[in-house]
């Protein structure tokens, strides 16, 4: 799920680029890897990061949190299992 929030970040960033800039590098003979390593990718870098930074930030809460959930429900079968066979911390 998060992937696609990425992405979404990542193509709007892209599409933040004003247009002129892409052709003023077409126009000094920029290859279109060497158009998107120095104009596009540094530009879009300025529009992307406030992006990442919530994505990232709303990706590490969930992930704590399903992480929280998943030790309880572990720590909870194993008192299961110590009270069903009364073999505690063996």
């Amino acid at each position: 799920i998060y992937g696609a929030y990425f992405t979404e970040t990542f193509r709007g960033a892209i599409l933040a680029v004003p247009r002129g800039q892409l052709e003023a590098a077409t126009a000094y003979g920029l290859k279109r890897g060497q158009r998107f390593r120095y104009v596009t990718f540094p530009q879009m870098m300025r529009f992307a990061l406030p992006g990442i930074g919530n994505n990232w930030m709303v990706m590490l809460k969930a992930t704590a949190l399903v992480s929280i959930i998943g030790l309880a429900d572990l720590v909870k079968a194993a008192q299961d299992a110590g009270k069903s066979t009364y073999q505690l911390f063996y």
